[in-house]
């Protein structure tokens, strides 16, 4: 939550099943995964985050063309939308936050802006 460090418990079932909530997953990086663009806690609103210093990223992007996801994790915008960039690590999808929804896309549909 904000700039804190919060402790959530995984837990696994009988059936290898990993959770926190009420999701479950088969592995402990999909559970990852999911609550880096879906809220951890339920009283408010905190994402999973990687540390700052392991994120290689310039702050923010222009979109020059529409993203239509294919996927729930993916995130909608339209271009001229600026997009704050959270994890550019992977060279074939980055994630961001764009309206309040966070959420993966295609490098090539934004321009990083300098500054």
């Amino acid at each position: 939550y904000g700039d804190h460090v919060q402790h959530f418990k995984v837990l696994q079932d009988r059936c290898s099943q990993y959770y926190v909530w009420d999701e479950v997953f088969s592995s402990l990086n999909e559970l990852v995964e999911f609550y880096h663009s879906n809220s951890i806690a339920r009283e408010r609103t905190v994402f999973l985050r990687d540390p700052e210093h392991f994120a290689r990223r310039p702050h923010h992007a222009h979109a020059l063309h529409d993203f239509t996801p294919h996927h729930p994790s993916q995130l909608r915008f339209l271009r001229g939308d600026v997009i704050e960039l959270i994890d550019c690590s992977d060279s074939l999808r980055w994630r961001g936050r764009c309206h309040g929804r966070v959420g993966y896309f295609p490098p090539e549909y934004v321009q990083t802006i300098c500054q």
